[in-house]
């Protein structure tokens, strides 16, 4: 058994004992931790070292894939052919680059419209207006695929001024 000094007369007093044999004072109980349990706060204590270090890894490692400065943009005016490229391109899929307003006439037209495939698209600008081609795959009504192509007159905002479909 082992044994403490009672904290207001000095005597030895068991510490299994809550109070003072001698002056009768409260003792308070020895704590003893488990074996395991400081191995296991080792463990939450390294994990989260590890997890920490992890997280400012990746932290540095995204930062030093973006520019220096992000805020900084170019600012230099664009020209009048850039902004005019700019507006024709608005007209035409980020997807598959087909013009948006004939690829919609093209599938309102079609007996089957989910069998629609964009194929390629050219255009010639011709200043006041562009000239679309549109080359696509799609089912006749047999059921067999055929490609075809339409053809449309469009602003450059992209709203269709005339189109022609072939069959």
């Amino acid at each position: 058994m082992t044994q403490k000094n009672c904290p207001d007369c000095k005597t030895p007093v068991n510490t299994t004992d809550t109070h003072c044999t001698y002056c009768g004072a409260l003792q308070a109980p020895i704590q003893t931790k488990p074996k395991n349990q400081s191995v296991r706060n080792n463990y939450s204590s390294t994990r989260a070292i590890l997890l920490t270090i992890g997280i400012i890894s990746l932290i540095v490692a995204v930062k030093s894939l973006m520019p220096s400065d992000i805020t900084q943009r170019n600012t230099t005016p664009l020209s009048p052919e850039e902004i005019r490229q700019k507006q024709i391109e608005s007209a035409f899929s980020i997807f598959d680059g087909s013009h948006i307003a004939l690829e919609q006439k093209v599938k309102k037209n079609l007996k089957d419209p989910d069998s629609y495939e964009h194929i390629e698209t050219r255009y010639v600008d011709k200043q006041d207006y562009i000239i679309v081609q549109l080359k696509y795959r799609a089912k006749n009504s047999f059921n067999g695929y055929v490609v075809n192509t339409a053809t449309a007159k469009a602003n450059i905002d992209g709203s269709l001024i005339e189109a022609s479909l072939s069959e």
